[in-house]
C-alpha cells in the first residue's frame, strides 16, 4: 500500500467517494486494502511494535473518513469487513506491542 496514492485521491476533493467506490478483483474497497499489515519496509520507520501498531491504526482510521458509511460493512470474497481484515492481519503485530509493552 502506498500512503501517496491515497493522499493523491484524497487531494480530489468531493470526487474521492467517486474513488472510493472502487474494488479490486478480490472484492476489497479502498477500507480492505488499508486494513492489510504495512510490509516490513514501511514498519521499520517506526520503533517498537506497539507505536507501529499505533501509527497502523492511525492509518486505517484515516482512509475510514474517507469512505462512505456502507463501505465500513461491506465484506470481500473471503466474507470479510475491513475491520475483520485489519484485526485478522495485525494478530501477530498486537501480540508483539504487548511484549515489546512489558
Amino acid at each position: 500500500r502506498q500512503e501517496k496514492i491515497f493522499s493523491l485521491i484524497y487531494a480530489f476533493g468531493t470526487n474521492k467517494s467517486i474513488m472510493a467506490r472502487r474494488h479490486d478483483i478480490f472484492h476489497n474497497n479502498f477500507l480492505h486494502l488499508a486494513a492489510k499489515l504495512s510490509p516490513p519496509s514501511q514498519l521499520d520507520h517506526v520503533s517498537g511494535a506497539a507505536l507501529q501498531m499505533q501509527r497502523e491504526l492511525q492509518w486505517f482510521k484515516e482512509v475510514e473518513s474517507m469512505v462512505q458509511p456502507k463501505y465500513k460493512e461491506e465484506t470481500n470474497e473471503n466474507n470479510k469487513t475491513p475491520s475483520t481484515l485489519f484485526t485478522d492481519e495485525h494478530k501477530e503485530l498486537v501480540k508483539d506491542g504487548e511484549r515489546w509493552m512489558k
